[in-house]
């Protein structure tokens, strides 16, 4: 099993080509192309719940599906009161999206417009499988 694990700093997101609706992320380093080389995506994107923030949840959900290759799957969180939005979009990018999992998730305050010293927030665990290449018989 290869495993490849790393913290996002900053991610290239292009926005979707005219008449698509789908993202587009950079390259390595060495200039090769990242998009559809993982079996797996985890990610835990920003809630986008700041006017500044708007719409970051679903760019970087477009980008870590792009990450995928076909019949992989990405794990996100996202929060519950987005289920229906988020359940489009993986709709609209041709993928099979479920609710894996309802969550509490601790955020502490780490901002000065956070006001308590942390909330919990309800959010839904979610896989996104990108269908095609080769499917598994889990019989």
């Amino acid at each position: 099993v290869d495993v490849l694990g790393c913290d996002v700093l900053q991610l290239s997101i292009h926005a979707p080509a005219p008449g698509t609706d789908r993202a587009t992320t950079g390259s390595t380093a060495s200039g090769r192309s990242v998009g559809g080389a993982f079996d797996v995506v985890l990610m835990n994107p920003p809630f986008g719940t700041r006017p500044e923030n708007n719409g970051l949840d679903v760019a970087f959900l477009r980008a870590g599906y792009a990450l995928c290759r076909s019949g992989g799957s990405l794990y996100t969180l996202h929060k519950t009161s987005t289920r229906a939005f988020i359940g489009k979009t993986a709709a609209e990018l041709g993928a099979e999206g479920e609710v894996i999992a309802e969550l509490k998730f601790e955020i502490p305050r780490m901002y000065k417009h956070h006001r308590k010293a942390s909330a919990d927030v309800d959010v839904d665990f979610w896989r996104i499988h990108k269908p095609g290449g080769y499917e598994q018989d889990e019989t």
